[in-house]
């Protein structure tokens, strides 16, 4: 009994490196150049495969692919030869498409593939068909158990179902060609779960052709920007060691938390550099530098944002634009502003208080690192009127202190509620530079970032952190707020909230002010006994430019 012989589908597999092997040589060498390529593919079971290897098509090749044919012939592997045109727009491979999908199934070439190439966004369009001649009549087929003299045999497994037999789509071109022959029986090989076996064909009108073949009726788009794109694929690799320390040691590190975090650092110096480099080893991707000095020649040895040919330049933006070439994925911006300060009239404009302002408004977390003790005055003041993280960083010749400043815990002037004035003016050389040993730097901004992941972590105990070269010992400890501090009370910050402007260019020129509206006198600390930890003697800051 005769039954309908259907053809099952093929699958197209296109391997990413046959994309960036395209992608290559349409940027290197096809350029605006969309006319017809030779392409070349591998048919195994039923699959069509093409790869970075199909875009060769020397002779050296095509001879290897023979000797593969003819030495892999029993595992059904067999090559086709194509076309392919890769196009400089979206619009011209559809509408070629349209006014084509026809008469391009009619092509010599085994298969043809229209593609085009979104060099900018590593996205590939196309259509793949696979040619193939057909009646228009249906074929029919039997078991036959008679030998013929004319027999086709092929490698491929039937498969008998109760209404048709099913062979797949390889077997649908070589069985046309064969009947147009005169060939009628055909002799399948074996598989796992079918025997090997013999069938008659016949079709009632073989005469009249069709021809059909494409993948898909509709585009078909393939997005490898995750790996294709350098940034992306930086981006990944940047990110392996913290994979694998979730994979290894912290099952629970919030990676995805720490990314979203956007960090302000205030003082692109010696530790500013090191915390941004650090912060961006811990995933983090959205940072902005504050800095009002310019790369002098003796920041490079230490700053490691900088270099030689940097000198003159604006810290805060080439520290940026430093970073964006270290991991292109960053978003880093450098903002030059005087942040203003206790005690000097002359320091900071209206639009640096308001850009300041602006900044710390729209952060998560502050990285402060600046030069003086009253330089730290107003973003620690702003910090907590906006209730976001401060990370405090001061270090000495051989020690150092790092503060986490939130909420109801102290901030740095806590513990030593005197007020800030200028501290500065009066320097000698050897007081306008930190004179610190080269490593302290680098410890005080690892510890810095180390301890703020933890905060995020949770797991952090304590508010601060005192370490000291001489001794190697650590000192951790917690905070609490003083009432009459001159930088967080509760009547500076309502102070600074109602008259923010007027009330900063104020304590510009008259700091002791903020002791009084503190409570804050030499009275008052007469009177009371404080176990005062004092800041200063870890030191005062990072570096003044000279």
């Amino acid at each position: 009994m005769f039954k309908v012989l259907r053809f099952q589908a093929y699958t197209l597999h296109v391997d990413p490196t046959f994309w960036s092997t395209l992608y290559g040589l349409k940027l290197d060498v096809w350029k605006l150049d969309d006319s017809e390529k030779s392409c070349g593919a591998i048919v195994s079971n039923n699959s069509v495969y093409l790869d970075r290897t199909s875009l060769d098509i020397s002779e050296e090749k095509k001879t290897e692919d023979v000797q593969q044919q003819s030495e892999e012939g029993k595992n059904r592997i067999r090559s086709l030869s194509g076309i392919l045109r890769v196009f400089n727009t979206k619009n011209d491979l559809l509408k070629f498409y349209e006014e084509g999908k026809y008469t391009l199934l009619r092509s010599k070439y085994e298969f043809v593939f229209l593609i085009h190439a979104d060099l900018k966004q590593y996205s590939f369009d196309y259509f793949f068909a696979w040619c193939t001649t057909f009646p228009f009549a249906q074929f029919y087929a039997k078991y036959e158990s008679r030998e013929q003299a004319q027999t086709s045999a092929f490698p491929y497994s039937i498969v008998k179902k109760p209404d048709c037999f099913v062979l797949p789509w390889v077997a649908r071109t070589d069985i046309y060609k064969e009947y147009s022959k005169g060939v009628r029986m055909f002799r399948f090989g074996a598989d796992s779960s079918n025997p090997p076996c013999s069938i008659l064909v016949k079709c009632d009108n073989f005469n009249k052709v069709r021809y059909t073949g494409w993948s898909s009726a509709t585009v078909t788009t393939v997005n490898l920007s995750q790996t294709m794109d350098p940034h992306l694929a930086m981006e990944q690799n940047a990110d392996l060691n913290l994979k694998l320390m979730v994979w290894k040691h912290e099952p629970n590190l919030p990676l995805e938390q720490l990314r979203k975090l956007k960090c302000l650092l205030i003082g692109a110096g010696t530790v500013g550099c090191s915390v941004a480099r650090l912060l961006i080893a811990w995933g983090m991707r959205d940072i902005t530098f504050v800095d009002c000095a310019h790369v002098s020649p003796s920041n490079p040895v230490r700053q490691n944002l900088y270099t030689s040919t940097d000198v003159g330049k604006e810290k805060a933006i080439t520290a940026a634009e430093a970073l964006t070439t270290i991991l292109p994925s960053v978003h880093a911006k450098g903002y030059t502003l005087d942040v203003p300060m206790p005690g000097h009239k002359n320091l900071g404009t209206p639009k640096d208080i308001e850009d300041l302002n602006l900044l710390i408004e729209k952060t998560d977390v502050i990285f402060l690192s600046t030069d003086s003790r009253e330089g730290r005055w107003l973003p620690i003041a702003l910090a907590k009127l906006h209730n976001k993280d401060i990370i405090n960083i001061a270090i000495n010749y051989a020690s150092l202190l790092i503060q986490y400043i939130k909420e109801d815990n102290g901030c740095y002037f806590c513990t030593d509620p005197v007020a800030p004035g200028d501290t500065m003016s009066s320097r000698t050389i050897d007081e306008k530079c930190t004179i610190t040993r080269p490593g302290v730097s680098f410890i005080a901004s690892a510890l810095a970032v180390e301890f703020y992941v933890d905060i995020v972590r949770g797991v952090a105990k304590h508010h601060q952190i005192r370490y000291n070269l001489s001794d190697m010992r650590f000192q951790c400890d917690v905070t609490h707020k003083n009432a009459i501090c001159s930088c967080c009370s509760v009547e500076i910050l309502s102070e600074l909230s109602d008259k923010r402007d007027a009330f900063i260019e104020d304590v510009k020129i008259e700091p002791s002010m903020i002791s009084d509206l503190s409570g804050y006198s030499d009275e008052y600390r007469d009177s009371m006994e404080y176990d005062i930890q004092s800041v200063s003697s870890a030191s005062d800051g990072e570096e003044v430019e000279v």
